[in-house]
């Protein structure tokens, strides 16, 4: 018996240039994510570039990380491909500034030798926390600005790290570790 799964709804799908490739689909991203209270308040969204997903207020600026966490480390080597962006109340901040009052799953378009290895590193690793981030009882202030829970890559594919920001402040980060150089 073949269960289908239902899917998160697609609001935007940037064509891609030659060379390419989406780590993640939406069934994939859809299945991780069936289990969420807000399943039906997501919304996807798939872009070519890092700098086309994120705005220059968050962490992956510009497509790579341009600040360093308290303790100095440099995440300057780490490339946005998945961001979940909450919704935000009506008349606040947010709004303005094109922000809406649905959960954005933004996906990011990465190099197509390098596709199954993030996308392996996605499932693996990043969809698993993105649940359980997104299943989070949250009290009604935090929706008053916007929060983001990004994905980062480095370019090895070796490691992926993973924040959580508000407005333009990274509220926590954590790298891990995927797999050791070969």
């Amino acid at each position: 018996m073949i269960v289908s799964v239902k899917l998160i709804p697609t609001a935007y799908r940037q064509k891609l240039t030659k060379g390419r490739s989406y780590p993640l689909g939406t069934e994939m991203i859809s299945t991780a994510l069936s289990s969420v209270r807000i399943f039906d308040q997501l919304m996807l969204s798939f872009h070519r570039q890092p700098e086309d997903s994120f705005s220059e207020t968050v962490m992956f600026q510009a497509s790579r990380v341009k600040v360093k966490h308290h303790g100095g480390e440099d995440l300057s080597r780490f490339y946005g491909v998945l961001a979940i962006r909450s919704p935000v109340e009506s008349g606040s901040i947010g709004v303005d500034v094109g922000l809406t009052s649905q959960w954005a799953i933004h996906v990011s378009s990465v190099w197509s030798d390098a596709r199954s290895r993030v996308r392996d590193a996605l499932q693996t690793f990043a969809l698993p926390r993105v649940r359980d981030w997104l299943t989070i009882d949250r009290p009604p202030h935090w929706f008053g600005t916007c929060h983001t829970f990004h994905v980062g890559v480095d370019t090895d594919v070796t490691e992926l790290c993973l924040t959580e920001m508000s407005e333009t402040r990274r509220d926590w980060f954590e790298i891990i570790v995927i797999s050791a150089d070969e």
